[in-house]
């Protein structure tokens, strides 16, 4: 594409409405904020405030509108200082250009309606692009956050130059269009953005600009950029969206045909599409909708070997030959269906309602204390306690009389906590199910803090919350959590796959989708809660709140955990039991395999500590072998040295995480 060179005016910059109310301009340069607009009448009040709340003079802001239905417009009457337009365009680079077209500034900014600016952002980007500095273009980093402003995360930019940013997908660049500025003479040279592309005009116009000019990146965070499902970041797919786009734009810089910088790019052009393909294949799948073959003739013109993979296979069964054909190649990878809970008790299920399951073994003083911090519960009008006795011999039963008409108590032999939990599941048939162990204690808020949320979010499988554990000694501290996203539903299969972190008594699950997910492994003695967590987080988003709303005890008698040698083979069981729900989530074999891989790695270091040698290299060696790719060369030295018996009396060198 031969880019439109602009017809620039020459006329002087002029002061904005609210430049006489702050001190002398002296030479700051006038900065025109270009911003298109449909229907995005809920964000744009927040983009126009968070522009006339930086500090800084004059600036101009001008909104072109594509003729909006919703409150937009009534949004851009009250403030008198933005200059706008609501006619008809031909897409959101036809309103770029008409907003660029009529702004007068020395430094153009682009924002879209719903992002906005981090404060002071003006006065940094003034100082880095004033005249004699040498920068033309300016990128900082953007804070990604959802529609309630809760940061999900920040990016890092980087560019290296032009040829870095044609093979886009062999790596990620992080530019991002909010957190770009560029003074006027940029577009001179580079011209306006292409009318005719719909998601990928940015990345086009960095292109056209990295052939002229450098990107100066800065280590500062100067906006926010709103995801959220109308926006068309979260609407894109690859078949129709950025992916299309992107590839027909960087085409345009691959040379000759005849050259090998061309096929490298190819190859990895076709590799990233394959993987795009294989992802809505499966995920079409499991969001229950018919394949598009369209889909499967492209994945199979551009890497003909996807279509080996076994999960694709599967599905292509299923949809070919129905249910028959897809249990037959099930049962050829390996797959098992999972068990199902037994079959409950002919009652109607009261909605709203909460069933809270505690086993206890041999804890009469502590399993008390758990039915009090139940009974404390701001929503305790919603809880029917289930307490499963798993055969206790101490006065466990004389202890729960007093709690005679509060608690329905069950009695069993011995099976173990797992067997425990499913009995209590199956006792009433409530709407929700939370679970508490019999030396463990709830906030006092937590049932009613969970039931909100549940309820605001229809969507989500299950909901958890953060918790520190308590020792014997009275010292109490709280586990980290990884960086998910908190407050709202998300995919936790990913999170789940690298490794536990959900405490037991710190979940609550709509029981319908517990018969689908099965119940708690009885052959499991330990991390038998890991397992269901990961199959529900398989079938549906949930949710993990960031409060303390449980406090774990590590004093009562007999603890699970406190013998460590049977916790760390049952996690590294339950690591390999997990193996079967990728299946469902076979985009999730890498996180698995990490989280196998950094476990064995902890085998190792303790086998190490103890003097088990030969324990020690078998398990370095798995944990390479399961995720031989990108590790350190310090990990493969850390082999060999395990496997020299020479070395084995030698002092270790000091601990890194795998």
């Amino acid at each position: 594409m031969k880019a439109a060179v602009l017809d620039m005016p020459t006329t002087a910059a002029t002061e904005c409405p609210l430049a006489s109310a702050r001190a002398p301009l002296g030479a700051r340069p006038l900065i025109s904020v270009v911003t298109p607009s449909y229907n995005q009448g809920r964000f744009i009040e927040r983009c126009i405030q968070s522009v006339l709340a930086q500090d800084y003079a004059p600036f101009e802001h001008i909104v072109v509108d594509n003729c909006s239905t919703d409150q937009t417009l009534d949004v851009l009457r009250r403030y008198p200082h933005v200059t706008w337009v609501s006619e008809p365009d031909r897409g959101q680079s036809d309103a770029l250009n008409k907003a660029i077209r009529r702004a007068r500034g020395e430094i153009i900014a682009w924002i879209n309606a719903d992002d906005c600016y981090e404060p002071g952002a003006f006065d940094l980007v003034a100082r880095e692009l004033r005249r004699g500095t040498g920068t033309l273009v300016l990128l900082g980093r953007i804070h990604v956050v959802d529609p309630d402003g809760r940061i999900l995360n920040t990016t890092t930019p980087f560019f290296e130059d032009h040829e870095y940013l044609v093979d886009v997908w062999s790596h990620d660049h992080g530019l991002s269009q909010p957190g770009m500025f560029f003074r006027r003479e940029v577009l001179q040279r580079v011209g306006l953005f292409d009318p005719r592309l719909h998601y990928a005009m940015d990345y086009d116009f960095w292109l056209r600009l990295t052939q002229h000019f450098p990107i100066r990146v800065i280590d500062a965070v100067l906006a926010r950029f709103v995801v959220h499902p109308e926006s068309k970041t979260g609407q894109a797919r690859y078949f129709s969206g950025f992916g299309r786009e992107a590839e027909r734009v960087s085409r345009r810089y691959w040379g000759s045909p005849l050259t090998r910088r061309h096929w490298r790019l190819a190859r990895a052009c076709n590799r990233s599409a394959a993987d795009a393909l294989l992802r809505e294949i499966l995920n079409a799948h499991k969001s229950g909708h018919r394949v598009r073959w369209k889909l499967v003739a492209e994945l199979l013109y551009r890497r003909p070997l996807a279509l080996g993979n076994r999960h694709v296979l599967a599905v292509l069964g299923e949809q070919l030959g129905g249910l028959r054909v897809w249990g037959a190649l099930r049962s050829l990878v390996g797959g098992r269906a999972p068990r199902r809970l037994p079959a409950a008790p002919a009652a109607p299920v009261t909605s709203g309602r909460v069933t809270v399951v505690i086993p206890t073994y041999n804890r009469a003083a502590w399993v008390t204390r758990a039915i009090q911090s139940v009974l404390h519960q701001t929503a305790a009008q919603y809880c029917d306690i289930v307490v499963v006795d798993d055969g206790s011999t101490d006065d466990t039963r004389a202890a729960l009389q007093t709690y005679a008409g509060r608690v329905r108590y069950l009695y069993q032999p011995n099976a173990g906590v797992s067997a425990a939990r499913n009995t209590g599941l199956c006792v009433r048939p409530n709407e929700f199910v939370a679970f508490l162990d019999s030396d463990d204690q709830w906030h006092p808020t937590k049932i009613a803090r969970q039931l909100d949320t549940l309820q605001r979010y229809p969507e989500a499988v299950f909901v958890a919350c953060h918790g520190g554990r308590r020792a014997a000694n009275g010292a109490e501290w709280s586990p980290a959590l990884p960086d998910v996203p908190y407050g709202r539903p998300v995919d936790l299969a990913p999170f789940l796959f690298d490794g536990l972190f959900l405490l037991t008594s710190g979940v609550m699950v709509r029981a319908g989708h517990l018969p689908r997910a099965g119940p708690f492994c009885t052959s499991l003695k330990m991390c038998e809660d890991y397992l269901l967590w990961l199959r529900l987080a398989c079938r549906g988003p949930a949710i993990v709140l960031d409060e303390r709303l449980v406090t774990c005890g590590w004093d009562a008698p007999a603890s699970l955990a406190a013998d460590l040698r049977r916790v760390r083979e049952a996690q590294l069981r339950s690591r390999y039991l997990a193996r079967r729900e990728l299946l469902r989530r076979p985009d999730c074999a890498a996180a698995w395999r990490a989280g196998l891989a950094r476990m064995l790695a902890m085998h190792r270091d303790v086998a190490e500590r103890e003097g088990a040698h030969g324990l020690a290299a078998r398990a370095a060696f798995r944990s390479l072998m399961v995720a031989p790719r990108g590790r350190d060369r310090w990990e493969w030295g850390r082999l060999l040295c395990t496997l020299l018996p020479q070395n084995w009396g030698q002092p270790r060198i000091s601990h890194r995480s795998a």
